[in-house]
């Protein structure tokens, strides 16, 4: 992941607390839509993930967290039923937030 901070950021000092970072950083969580958040259990983003919608359910924002265990980070990639479950169920996260 270091590799990844040290592309995305100039000077992780000083701007490694933004929320352009990341969202879990922003003052205001309050603000946030409902929102679904579906990381993948072998994503080394997953426990940020899981931490995101503890925290945006602690702000009082409708969400929902499905950790889809045994994939990584690109899980929708893999060309497998349980993916296609996964792509399902994000598609149904997305239709359900418009209408």
């Amino acid at each position: 992941m270091q590799f990844f901070w040290d592309e995305y950021l100039n000077d992780e000092s000083k701007e490694g607390d933004h929320p352009y970072v990341s969202p879990l950083f922003y003052p205001r969580l309050s603000k946030f839509p409902p929102t679904f958040i579906m990381p993948a259990g072998m994503d080394p983003l997953r426990d940020e993930g899981i931490v995101m919608a503890k925290q945006l359910s602690e702000a009082g924002i409708q969400t929902e967290l499905v950790v889809d265990s045994g994939f990584p980070h690109w899980w929708f990639m893999f060309p497998l039923p349980s993916a296609n479950k996964g792509i399902q169920r994000w598609a149904d996260a997305i239709k359900s937030a418009f209408q």
